[in-house]
This record gives C-alpha cells, structure tokens and sequence, in this order.
C-alpha cells in the first residue's frame, strides 16, 4: 500500500492539529512542521562613540572611602591614537590594593530589547579590550597582564555594589573568584596582550565560545548582562571597552 501524505494545490487550504494552514503550491504537511517553535533571538551590538548606550560602571572588593586612594575610575574616553583617534570606549581604571579589585560595567538587555519572562537564554558573547599589559610578565601579588581574569555574565537581577558585614564593597551577584567561575559569570580569558611586549595599548578579543553561557529572564523579563575583571595583580590596571556584542538565543523546550 502507497504511504499517503497530505497535500494541497496552489490556493487551496487546510487545517492541521486545530491550526489553519494555507499553501500556494502542492507540499507535504507533517505534525512536526506544524508545531515547530520558533527560538527568540536578540542580538545587542554597542560601540560608543556617541556615548555610553546605557552602560554603567561599577567596582567591589574594595573598603568604603577609598575610590580616590585605589585611583577608581570609569568614563567614556578617546582610545589611544595608536589604535584610533576617532574611536571612544568604556574605560576603567584602579589601583588593586585589596588583591581582589572586580571592575565592571552591566547594561539591562529589557531596555532596549523583549526579552521574554522565564524564559532560559544562551548568551554568546563577542568583545574588544584595548589593553597595555602584555602576558608573561611579573608584579606585585601575580602577572599585571595574566593575573587580571576577565569575566563575562549575565544577571536577572541588576548588578550592583554594596557594603558587606566586612565593610568591603561587594558584588550582589556571584562573579566567582579571580580565575573562577561564578553563577552570574564565567572565565573568557586573562588582560595580557599577545602581539607586543611594550606599553602600547592593543586590541584583544574575548568570546566565551569554549564555555556556553545560559541564564533565565526574571518574571518581568528583566535581563543583565555583565563584563569585568577580576585582579590578583596588587597595582594600577586600566583598559577601554570599544566594542560588545551579545547574541541571546532562547533555549525552546
């Protein structure tokens, strides 16, 4: 016996498990086609010349009343004429005295973006650092280029800093420690340059490829997402985010 299938020719139509299907040529129709779902996908791509697109900065790890003392900063800023002299970036600076500096910035995805509630996410990440620090070197507590992790995350919370029991600054959300993994972020590499061993600022590329990421909008569809660097090297660290593009494609059950 011929296997039937179920088709239709040119304007004709037909209803398939209780949905209404037209077709303008002849084609098969299968259940499984039908009930396919679609996966949401946002991609957030900011560069900043035109200013901060609603990136905020931020430090933990650090006592109250010491920003000036650990040199913290963060500002939009030209990039270094060896790399662009008509390029900004997000740039952040401080002196790690604490042996634990977390400097970062965090941007609400919701803003700008639907983003579904509950809804789980797998979130790729794909970002510039214009660093100074070349990898292989030695400082004081680790490597000022290999002992500074950067980290890359996402929160259904906002990320933010406040005074902990031991009256440090700390992070609300788990960013791990130094060369760990966290629940709000994961490892994708170190600060150090590869291509010159000078104090020239160059461009260094960050994915999290090798690590997927995944995390869950709140009820509201409230989403985060967060970059930063966690430091063993007991100095002054400084670098410039030109450029961050994330990609959050929903994960379909």
């Amino acid at each position: 016996m011929k296997k039937k299938t179920v088709s239709a020719v040119l304007a004709t139509s037909l209803v398939v498990g209780g949905m209404f299907v037209g077709f303008t040529e002849s084609q098969p129709v299968s259940a499984a086609q039908v009930e396919q779902k679609v996966a949401q996908k946002i991609v957030l791509e900011d560069t900043f010349n035109s200013g901060y697109n609603g990136w905020k900065g931020g430090f933990s790890d650090y006592p109250p009343g010491k920003e000036d003392d650990w040199r913290l900063s963060y500002s939009l800023r030209d990039l270094p004429k060896n790399l662009s002299n008509q390029q900004k970036g997000l740039h952040l600076g401080g002196s790690n005295h604490s042996d634990d500096l977390f400097m970062y910035v965090t941007k609400p995805v919701h803003t700008t973006h639907k983003v579904k509630p509950n809804t789980t996410y797998k979130v790729d990440f794909d970002f510039d650092i214009a660093t100074n620090t070349p990898s292989g070197t030695f400082g004081v507590g680790g490597s000022p280029g290999d002992s500074v992790f950067v980290k890359a995350g996402a929160s259904a919370i906002e990320p933010k800093s406040y005074v902990a029991d031991d009256n440090h600054y700390r992070l609300n959300v788990d960013h791990g420690q130094q060369s760990q993994d966290g629940k709000n972020a994961v490892l994708v590499g170190t600060i150090g340059k590869e291509n010159t061993t000078d104090d020239s600022f160059e461009i260094k590329n960050f994915t999290n490829t090798k690590k997927p990421y995944y995390i869950k909008s709140d009820s509201d569809g409230k989403l985060w997402l967060l970059i930063g660097t966690d430091s063993g090297y007991e100095s002054y660290t400084e670098y410039y985010i030109p450029r961050v593009k994330a990609t959050l494609t929903e994960v379909v059950k």
